[in-house]
């Protein structure tokens, strides 16, 4: 199974997603995340340890929760 193949797999059955030092600057899993992913209304996305926002202009209005905190600021 494709790396990318097992990534759309575990989204697919998964309700949050959880970004630890990812930039997004692939456009193909960008793209992914907003229009497979946010596309159910029912899913989240927490980016968590950047300081500030990445520049990346498709999820500014999604879903996207932002946490410089670390991981122990986010709970369910």
């Amino acid at each position: 199974m494709s790396i990318l193949r097992h990534f759309e797999t575990n989204l697919a059955r998964s309700k949050a997603l959880i970004v630890i030092g990812y930039r997004f600057g692939d456009e193909r899993i960008n793209e992914y995340i907003e229009k497979r992913f946010l596309a159910d209304e029912s899913k989240l996305v927490f980016v968590v340890g950047n300081k500030e926002k990445p520049v990346w202009r498709h999820f500014e209005s999604k879903r996207v929760h932002f946490d410089d905190k670390g991981v122990s600021g986010i709970t369910g």
